[in-house]
């Protein structure tokens, strides 16, 4: 059962806005909770690698969230914009 597996995945950034730091680490913390993320400001956060599936991401801000290798098939979110983070152009200092 998933539930029994232990949650090693920890962000590489933490989100800016308190709320959604807190909501982020509950969700660390328990094994059986699913991310509520709803109505949250995520920018700032580097979610590379995280387990999205069933996050409840509706109306979340995650503009600049780096969601490298993350896995969102499933989640939830309506009237989520998600605006990658610019990017050097590959051989520019």
């Amino acid at each position: 059962m998933l539930a029994d597996i232990p949650r090693s995945w920890s962000p590489a950034v933490f989100p800016a806005e308190a709320a959604a730091a807190r909501r982020l680490e509950k969700w660390l913390g328990n094994d059986c909770y699913n991310l509520n993320g709803m109505e949250r400001d995520f920018r700032g956060a580097d979610l590379t690698g995280a387990d999205l599936v069933k996050a409840n991401l509706d109306e979340a801000v995650l503009r600049s969230v780096v969601l490298d290798g993350a896995d969102m098939v499933g989640a939830r979110g309506g009237q989520v914009q998600v605006i990658p983070p610019r990017r050097p152009a590959v051989g520019t200092p």
